[in-house]
Parts: C-alpha cells; sequence; structure tokens
C-alpha cells in the first residue's frame, strides 16, 4: 500500500508538470508569433484586434509602447512602439529558455547514470542500487544488460543536447522522436523504482528517474 501511495503521488505531481509544461510553451510561443507576425509600420488597430484574440498573455499599454508578456513569470515579453498610430519597432526577450535550461540541467545526471551502467558492466559491486537491488555483483547477464544501458544513454545524452539547441546532430523529426522514446523509457524506470524491493535503489533512483523524466518531457514538449 505504501508503495502504491508514493506511486500515486510521484505520478500525480509529474501529470501536474506536464500540463504547466505545455501551458508555459504556448504563452511563449503566443508572444513569439504576435511580435513576429508584426512588421514596423502595420496600423495599431491592426494589432488591437490580434491583442484581443490572446489568451495566454498580460497586456501593458501607454501613449506610445505596448508591452505584451506572457503570462507565466512574464517569461517572454514583446515590447512594441508606435508613431502616430503605426508600429515603429517589436523587440522579442525571453528571460529563459526551457529547454536549453533543463538539458543543461539533465546532461550531468545522465553521465553521472552513464558511468554507473559502466561500473556495473564492469563488475563493481554496485548492483544493490540498480536491476532491483538483488544482486551485489551482477551476475553475466545483466552485466550485458548494464553495457547495453550505458551505450543507449549515450544516445539519450546527445538527443537531449540536441533538443536544448546546444549541439545539431540529428533532424528535429527524430530528435522529437527519439525524446518521446525517452520520456516514455524513463517513465517505465521510474514506475520499476518505485516499486523496487531495495531502499537503496528506491532513494537514488526515484529521484533520478524523476529527473530525467521531467528533463526529456519538457525539452521534447519544446519541439511541439
Amino acid at each position: 500500500m505504501k508503495k502504491a501511495r508514493i506511486a500515486f503521488l510521484v505520478f500525480g505531481g509529474m501529470a501536474l508538470f506536464a500540463v504547466g509544461t505545455i501551458f508555459w510553451f504556448q504563452a511563449d510561443k503566443e508572444v513569439d508569433f504576435l511580435c513576429h507576425y508584426f512588421k514596423p509600420g502595420a496600423e495599431l488597430a491592426a494589432l488591437q484586434n490580434f491583442v484581443e484574440t490572446v489568451e495566454l498573455s498580460e497586456v501593458q499599454k501607454s501613449a506610445d509602447q505596448w508591452t505584451v508578456s506572457s503570462a507565466f513569470l512574464g517569461n517572454s515579453v514583446c515590447t512594441i512602439d508606435f508613431h502616430q498610430q503605426n508600429i515603429t519597432q517589436l523587440v522579442f526577450s525571453q528571460k529563459i529558455r526551457l529547454a536549453l535550461f533543463f538539458s543543461l540541467m539533465g546532461a550531468p545526471a545522465l553521465l553521472g547514470l552513464i558511468l554507473f551502467q559502466v561500473l556495473l558492466a564492469a563488475g563493481k559491486p554496485y548492483g544493490e542500487f540498480a536491476w532491483g537491488g538483488v544482486h551485489k555483483k551482477l551476475p553475466k547477464s545483466l552485466r550485458i544488460a548494464s553495457g547495453i544501458s550505458g551505450a543507449v544513454l549515450i544516445f539519450a545524452f546527445l538527443v537531449l543536447l540536441n533538443g536544448g539547441g546546444i549541439i545539431s546532430l540529428f533532424p528535429q523529426k527524430i530528435t522529437h522522436d527519439a525524446l518521446a522514446g525517452f520520456t516514455i523509457l524513463f517513465g517505465l524506470s521510474l514506475l520499476g523504482n518505485t516499486q523496487s524491493k531495495s531502499p537503496k535503489e528506491r532513494k537514488i533512483m526515484i529521484p533520478l528517474s524523476i529527473l530525467m523524466l521531467g528533463c526529456f518531457y519538457v525539452v521534447m514538449a519544446s519541439l511541439w
């Protein structure tokens, strides 16, 4: 019953996080679209009609300048200057690139997981933290599995950096699909870790799985 309660709380929190992430990105994209849709010389009346349709943005108006900011912490801002009822300048700014932030946050943890799997594959006695915690030193079959996991995590590391815009190795579709696959993979890993009989595995791997799931989900959502 306790494990089921933990799983419910963890996945409930992740569901709220997922919904909040979607609204964050949609609010940012609303401001971004507005700021790049209109050009200098456009009439104020046209902008006024557009602004009346926005749902996730806040508008502050003065005689010669409007500021449109995303509803979530004002992360994205479009500053619009006017002269005689015509737009003279539009400037877009963003406090945080969420995909970049989460890719940088997840990358060190992924490197740690890669090293951990390599050590397990090499026969180091850290098995209590993985594969259900049944073996302190993994048998040959699980050592091979750890080696394969390490290789998969290296690909995950590259995909995460690619999705965050830090490197450019893969096309966007491949990046998105791979991010979706790893999001599902870490979701299943999280579920498995909450049910593990090893206290050491639960203590270490549940937070790591939550971090990885969150990072891959956010970077994936940024490509929608």
